[in-house]
C-alpha cells in the first residue's frame, strides 16, 4: 500500500509539471484508498473528486500510467453528492486500511465547518429559510462526547449559511 502511495504522489508531480507547462489551475482534490475485491486480486485503487476537467482523458492517462483512469465531469446537486459521499465513505471501515491514509487531499481546501449549537430551536428556524436538502444523517459513539448525532444537506447558498454560522 505504501508502494501504491508513492506512485501516486509520483504522479501529482508529473500533474504538477503538466499544469504549469499547459497554463492549467493547480491540482485540486479529495478522495479515499480502496481495494478492489475482482479475481481475488485485492488491487489498491483511488477514487477522487477533483478539477482536472481540462486535460484529455488520453493525456491524464498518460500521465497516470499504471492502469486505466475513469473520469466523470459531475455538478454539485444533492443526487451527485449522496454519490460523492457513498464512494468516500464505501471502503473506509476496511481493516487493511487501518493506521494507513484513507483520506487524501491537496492542500488549501476550505475545511468543514463544525460548530456546537446552543439554541436548536434558532438555528433550525434560519434553516429552514435556506434552499436546502438532507443527503444523509446518522450517529456514531465518540469516546470524548459520547453519542453523536450528525446531518449533511446540500445548501444551494453556501455563503449566506456561512454567514449565519459565523456569527454563532
Amino acid at each position: 500500500m505504501d508502494a501504491c502511495y508513492k506512485l501516486f504522489c509520483d504522479f501529482k508531480k508529473r500533474l504538477k509539471y503538466y499544469l504549469e507547462k499547459n497554463q492549467l489551475p493547480p491540482f485540486k482534490y479529495i478522495g479515499v484508498t480502496e481495494f478492489q475485491e475482482s479475481n481475488n486480486n485485492c488491487s489498491i485503487h483511488y477514487h477522487l473528486v477533483c478539477n482536472l476537467i481540462e486535460i484529455p482523458l488520453h493525456d491524464l492517462q498518460t500521465l497516470w500510467g499504471y492502469g486505466w483512469v475513469n473520469r466523470k465531469i459531475i455538478h454539485s446537486d444533492p443526487t451527485t453528492n449522496k454519490k460523492i459521499i457513498y464512494y468516500l465513505n464505501k471502503g473506509i471501515m476496511d481493516e487493511r486500511l487501518a493506521g494507513k491514509k484513507k483520506y487524501l487531499r491537496s492542500f488549501g481546501l476550505m475545511k468543514p465547518i463544525s460548530i456546537m449549537i446552543d439554541d436548536l430551536e434558532e438555528f433550525y428556524q434560519h434553516f429552514a429559510t435556506l434552499n436546502m436538502e438532507k443527503i444523509e444523517s446518522g450517529s456514531y459513539h465518540s469516546n470524548l462526547y459520547g453519542e453523536i448525532q450528525y446531518q449533511n444537506y446540500y445548501v444551494e447558498n453556501e455563503k449566506e449559511l456561512l454567514d449565519y454560522v459565523q456569527g454563532l
